[in-house]
């Protein structure tokens, strides 16, 4: 599921299970498997950008967590 398409609650929902999902089907595409290495990369990810944060909170919330699965 794309951040783009998390509007709502349910959505977001949908989205967190869907990472979860790909999480414990082998974590294809994941940088960050570990918790700690999830959260650190989750903070940093938002230390650095420099976009303005998304004005829907839970599709914001969901980029925070794609960024946490990605970011090195």
């Amino acid at each position: 599921m794309d951040v783009e398409q998390v509007q709502d609650r349910k959505s977001f929902l949908a989205f967190v299970a869907a990472m979860r999902n790909e999480l414990q089907t082998g974590a294809k595409g994941w940088e960050n498997v570990d918790l700690a290495d999830f959260l650190e990369a989750m903070a940093a990810w938002a230390h650095d950008s420099h976009d303005p944060a998304d004005p829907n909170p839970w599709r914001h919330a969901a980029a925070l967590m794609r960024a946490g699965m990605l970011y090195e």
